[in-house]
């Protein structure tokens, strides 16, 4: 918004950091940066004072340096008119693949896209009553698309695991630039639980 375009600076050994709001063009004049990191992009405006879109101007200020790192973050609001959507869809898609506990090759080697999962809500089974959207069972699982194993909350952790072969797997290969998309049903055992998170997504 305008009233918070107020841009603050701190000055330090080998460097300098600037944090400026996204609602007054002015925040991005003058000075260059090799990094930049946009927080919460969906939040922000399409246009800036007439200056077009703060997520461009923002880049323009790292164009002198060739070695310039450009971060980007979202929680996505509505499809087809996100702007975390538009910038995943022209990076490479990665997303967090992990083994089955159930059939996933224990051999990291044999261990690919065709034989791993992912969390996403279309693999989780639960009851519910669709009146009120008020769950009936306390089982919230995952079924495994390859072997139809039931995979258990707790069994996440290990799953989630480097050492145990969970990966970052690119969806579409061959882009500069990379992109992550990671759903809050990852969250670590003892955060928010897939039952809350199932119910949270049932109400939107």
């Amino acid at each position: 918004s305008k009233e918070s375009s107020t841009i603050l600076e701190w000055a330090f050994p080998g460097g300098s950091l600037s944090l400026a709001g996204s609602g007054s063009g002015s925040s991005f004049r003058s000075d260059s940066y090799s990094f930049a990191i946009k927080d919460d992009i969906d939040g922000f405006v399409d246009d800036v004072d007439g200056e077009g879109s703060p997520i461009e101007l923002i880049d323009n200020r790292t164009d002198a340096f060739a070695n310039r790192k450009i971060y980007e973050n979202s929680t996505p609001t509505r499809a087809n008119n996100s702007h975390i959507e538009t910038e995943y869809e022209e990076s490479d898609q990665r997303e967090y693949y992990m083994p089955c506990p159930h059939c996933t090759p224990k051999d990291k080697t044999k261990q690919n896209i065709n034989n791993m999962v992912k969390f996403d809500f279309e693999s989780f089974y639960f009851e519910y009553d669709k009146e009120s959207f008020k769950l009936l069972s306390d089982e919230v699982v995952m079924i495994c698309p390859h072997c139809g194993g039931k995979v258990e909350e707790y069994q996440k952790t290990w799953m989630m695991d480097w050492d145990n072969g969970a990966k970052w797997i690119p969806n579409n290969p061959g882009h500069v630039n990379r992109g992550y998309k990671l759903s809050s049903l990852y969250s670590p055992l003892g955060w928010r639980s897939w039952k809350d998170i199932i119910l949270e997504w049932l109400k939107a």
